[in-house]
């Protein structure tokens, strides 16, 4: 984890408020934190229900030529 007062993000463009990019680490922050908690369930792993009922007869995945 960062220390408090080590950069998390640094702007390499443009001039946003110190508000402005709290709010984009703070989004950021959260999106990376919610992916690291979901990317190890075993159901991202598995077939969704439409590739499951898409697959032909014998059991091979439909191909578009």
């Amino acid at each position: 984890m960062s220390d408090a007062s080590e950069a998390v993000m640094i702007v390499v463009a443009g001039s946003p408020t110190p508000e402005e990019q709290a709010a984009v680490e703070a989004a950021l922050t959260g999106m990376a934190a919610e992916w690291a908690e979901t990317k190890h369930r075993r159901v991202l792993d598995r077939e969704s229900e439409w590739q499951s009922k898409s697959r032909l007869a014998d059991g091979r995945r439909w191909q578009q030529d």
